[in-house]
């Protein structure tokens, strides 16, 4: 399937929507919930959780995608709290099934609500 990442690239990446990155996008949605579910938590288990999840979309992001060293520049220049949970979001969103025109248009209409 075809998944557009425009911070890396203007054409769409090709990425097989095999059960190895099916699993993996299950995975990382996990992940990513569980670093928002920290109520309750002790600072430095947040801090532990937090790390973990960075490390893991890191992975999958570059794994998936299959980024080149200057991709991977690129993606250690993004901002952590809106472009990378995004950006994971966005891959295993359509992994899962998610067609990349609607998921265009939720971007249009969250910068629309966003101005």
């Amino acid at each position: 399937m075809k998944i557009l990442v425009k911070e890396f690239q203007e054409k769409p990446f090709e990425v097989p929507a095999s059960n190895r990155n099916v699993q993996k996008s299950l995975k990382i949605q996990i992940s990513m919930n569980e670093a928002d579910d920290i109520a309750g938590k002790e600072a430095l288990e947040i801090f532990k959780i937090r790390k973990a999840n960075l490390d893991e979309m890191k992975a999958f992001v570059v794994e998936t995608l299959r980024l080149n060293p200057k991709q991977v520049e690129k993606y250690d220049g993004l901002d952590v709290y809106s472009q990378i949970p995004v950006i994971a979001g966005h891959i295993s969103g359509r992994l899962l099934g998610v067609p990349e025109e609607e998921y265009q248009k939720s971007v249009e209409q969250a910068d629309k609500i966003k101005k």
